[in-house]
């Protein structure tokens, strides 16, 4: 469920009309833009973001770094990962 002021709930109304499809599929069709979208963002392919498996297979894994589960292991491997890159 997202909350919508009156105005884009109307906007998405009209263009669903228009589109002749539901307000459902736009949302869907957006989000799933902007998931593809910042997923190019990120330095490694993420098939989670792309629609792929949320688990990569084995041959993915070995060709991408992992990533800490733990949020507070997550400033020290930022940190890591930009030393890496400035040296590189």
């Amino acid at each position: 469920m997202v909350s919508m002021t009156r105005e884009e709930l109307e906007r998405l109304d009209i263009a669903a009309i228009k589109k002749g499809i539901s307000r459902h599929d736009i949302v869907r069709s957006a989000l799933s833009d902007y998931f593809r979208k910042l997923s190019m963002e990120f330095t490694h392919p993420c098939p989670c973001m792309d629609g792929g498996p949320a688990v990569p297979a084995p041959e993915m894994m070995a060709a991408h770094p992992s990533y800490p589960v733990r949020v507070e292991d997550l400033n020290s491997a930022i940190v890591a990962r930009q030393a890496a890159e400035n040296r590189s």
